[in-house]
C-alpha cells in the first residue's frame, strides 16, 4: 500500500514538473511574439525592403530620404505585420537614409548601392 502510494506521489510530482517546464516556455514564447521588430535592406536586384512586426499595434513613422535627404517615400501605419517592397532599381540615386520611428524607439539604416548594387547597412537605435 505504501508503495502504491508512493509511486502515486512521484508520479504526481513528474507530472507537476512537465506542467511547470511546458508552462514556462510557453509564457517565454508570448513575450517574445509581443516585441516589435523592425527590419530594411536593399536585395541584390535593386528592391528596398522594409518589414515591422508590430504585435502592439504601435504608431510608426516609415520615411526613406535620398542622398540629398529629401524624402522620397513615407508612410504611417499600426499594422501588426507592416511589408513594403519599393523599387529603386532604376533610380538614379546611390544613397538612402531609411528612418523608422515608433515609441521612443528610432531605427535609422544608411543604405547605398553601386553598380553591382552592393549592400551598406548600418542600424542605430
Amino acid at each position: 500500500m505504501k508503495t502504491k502510494k508512493l509511486v502515486s506521489s512521484v508520479i504526481f510530482l513528474a507530472l507537476a514538473l512537465v506542467f511547470s517546464a511546458n508552462a514556462q516556455v510557453g509564457n517565454d514564447a508570448v513575450v517574445n511574439t509581443k516585441k516589435e521588430v523592425v527590419s530594411a535592406f536593399l536585395s541584390k536586384d535593386g528592391y528596398i525592403k522594409l518589414a515591422i512586426n508590430n504585435p502592439n499595434g504601435v504608431k510608426y513613422n516609415v520615411r526613406v530620404l535620398d542622398n540629398r535627404k529629401a524624402v522620397w517615400y513615407q508612410e504611417k501605419t499600426n499594422d501588426s505585420l507592416y511589408r513594403r517592397t519599393l523599387d529603386v532599381s532604376e533610380l538614379p540615386v546611390n544613397q538612402y537614409t531609411i528612418i523608422v520611428t515608433g515609441g521612443s524607439e528610432v531605427y535609422t539604416y544608411e543604405i547605398s548601392k553601386s553598380e553591382e548594387i552592393k549592400l551598406d547597412l548600418k542600424l542605430q537605435s
